[in-house]
């Protein structure tokens, strides 16, 4: 028990470790961008690519964990399994749109006023796409392989779970739901990359689902619906999943 305790607490400093590395990369940037300026479409990228930095620093140097370990490997079905994260999220993003209408959350005037302008679509999806590999990569491919290294999976995954949704806590109208919302996702993602191997399907899923929340929904609210399309979309992993086991 004494032992179990003491790993799990190393675990945790090892964690905060990587915390200040990375707050060290993402500060370092931020200066570096306000003395180089160069303006907002590139210093909104600053916080993930910091990430980045971070995860390879300490996954090199601190803690010696491979891509393979961090689920970045090719694997045979990575395109097909990203495009089906995405379309997952896309699918939830659409349930979420229904449910919110019919409860009155939302009404049909938003879907109405919508103009999406193709340059912003674009730049918005790189954005996406830079976060859901930046946030993937952190929090379900280093933390996660930090601790099943050291024999502490489960522990693992719930505590880059909580991590991960802490992490959210300024999103407009956070709450004990958004938390719980966001929670659930890190669950669900961790499922995806233990089921599959790697860090594909959840980055897919990622990168699409925050792709379709930015451009057709509003910024607050919908909590109780995210709620519902998570605990809906772990069914459908997993049937997919038994399916690729049973061909």
């Amino acid at each position: 028990m004494h032992q179990h305790v003491r790993t799990i607490t190393d675990l945790l400093l090892k964690t905060g470790l990587y915390a200040v590395v990375a707050i060290v990369f993402i500060y370092g940037l931020v200066f570096l961008l306000n003395v180089f300026p160069a303006g907002e479409p590139v210093s909104q990228y600053a916080v993930h690519i910091g990430m980045i930095l971070a995860v390879w620093v300490c996954a090199r140097f601190l803690d010696r964990i491979s891509l393979r370990e961090l689920g970045l490997t090719p694997a045979p079905k990575r395109f097909a399994q990203f495009l089906l994260g995405g379309g997952l999220a896309i699918a939830g993003t659409v349930l979420m749109g229904i449910l919110m209408a019919v409860t009155g959350e939302l009404s049909t005037s938003h879907f109405a006023a919508l103009r999406p302008v193709p340059e912003q679509m674009l730049g918005t999806m790189l954005f996406c796409i830079l976060v859901g590999f930046a946030e993937e990569l952190l929090f379900r491919g280093y933390l996660i392989a930090l601790w099943r290294k050291h024999g502490r999976l489960d522990a693992g995954v719930v505590v880059s779970a909580i991590i991960f949704s802490a992490m959210h806590f300024l999103n407009p109208s956070y709450n004990a739901a958004a938390f719980a919302a966001a929670f659930l996702f890190g669950l669900l993602y961790a499922y995806m990359v233990l089921m599959s191997g790697n860090l594909w399907m959840p980055i897919g899923h990622h990168t699409l689902w925050n792709f379709a929340q930015m451009l057709f929904l509003p910024e607050q609210g919908g909590e109780i619906a995210a709620l519902i399309v998570i605990a809906a979309s772990f069914p459908a992993v997993l049937v997919y999943f038994r399916k690729q086991k049973s061909t």
